[in-house]
């Protein structure tokens, strides 16, 4: 699996590859999360400059982390869907809206395979969220709190890499998506 394999440091992921490059909209999304921070979270009486601060880091990094979690559970609960195992109730409307847009896009028949790990002659590896062989086709899940009109601004470079390096260690000619939870 790809966690054995980050353990033993036989490949890197692109994930990790694509951190290197500088994400402007990542950056942008955390600056964000500072001033919304500061914004809510006045100073005490008698509170150093520096004290206000951590304060604030401290409430932006916990808001970031929430939203992982939550993406993360919503993720897991898709992929368990998609292999017709029981997942959490709380992520119905999720598990829905995505098989809605899967049988809508790609077709009824597509014998989907979640979660599979692959690696590229290159040197690198990385986890297909879905794809299938049978309709040709390969779709990443990205957790998102914004909605359809702000998809463009909000896509970050990286997402269009990783997806594309997963279809290059399956098969270049996969059809490509990127399905927004």
């Amino acid at each position: 699996t790809l966690r054995h394999a980050r353990v033993l440091q036989l490949c890197p992921g692109v994930t990790s590859i694509c951190k290197m490059l500088h994400a402007e909209q990542l950056v942008r999304w955390r600056c964000n999360q500072h001033m919304l921070a500061a914004l809510t979270l006045p100073r005490k009486d008698k509170e150093s400059e520096a004290e206000w601060v951590k304060r604030v880091e401290k409430d932006a990094g916990e808001h970031a982390r929430d939203a992982a979690q939550s993406g993360i559970a919503i993720h897991a609960s898709i992929e368990k869907s998609l292999r017709g195992e029981p997942y959490d109730s709380d992520h119905s409307e999720h598990v829905d809206a995505v098989q809605l847009v899967l049988d809508t896009h790609c077709g009824t028949d597509a014998k989907w395979l979640p979660e599979q790990g692959v690696t590229h002659e290159w040197g690198y590896g990385t986890m297909a969220d879905c794809f299938s062989e049978f309709v040709g086709w390969l779709v990443d899940f990205k957790s998102a709190d914004f909605g359809q009109e702000d998809m463009k601004t909000k896509t970050f470079e990286n997402h269009w890499m990783q997806l594309a390096a997963t279809r290059n260690c399956l098969a270049p000619e996969l059809r490509c998506a990127i399905v927004y939870v």
